[in-house]
């Protein structure tokens, strides 16, 4: 029996790291039924780990797009922590040099949920006193 499937490929949900922050921004700003979520910077700008941000909410959100095939799950894994941990540093002097009272960081990503992840995330927030959480955001 043959699929009528088996040679259509679905198109990635987002095209560049840019329209997945976009995404990201109107997602939240459905959610809180808000308009205070916002881009921060631009491409080729110090974001200080920051992609997406609400000084309202004093949320700040980390985007990171991934795309998932077998032969690279572990990695893509390995290297979502560490761009956390780098990120979420980067974020914490920023609101310590500009006195900023941020309560949560959000990692989101199209990776899947992970527990080594959301681990790591409970880790941070343990050690810092800032919320962080990750969140899979698929369209």
């Amino acid at each position: 029996m043959s699929s009528t499937f088996q040679n259509i490929q679905i198109p990635a949900p987002f095209q560049n790291d840019m329209l997945f922050e976009d995404f990201t921004k109107h997602y939240f700003n459905e959610l809180h039924k808000t308009t205070s979520y916002s881009l921060f910077g631009r491409n080729g700008q110090n974001q200080a780990g920051i992609d997406v941000i609400s000084f309202d909410k004093k949320v700040a959100i980390q985007c990171k797009l991934r795309v998932i095939n077998n032969q690279n799950d572990k990695t893509i894994k390995r290297n979502l922590i560490i761009e956390l941990k780098k990120d979420f540093k980067s974020f914490l002097i920023y609101i310590k040099e500009n006195n900023l009272p941020f309560n949560k960081y959000i990692f989101a990503s199209t990776y899947k949920d992970d527990v080594d992840i959301i681990t790591e995330c409970f880790k941070l927030s343990q050690e810092h006193g800032v919320s962080v959480e990750y969140c899979v955001i698929l369209p």
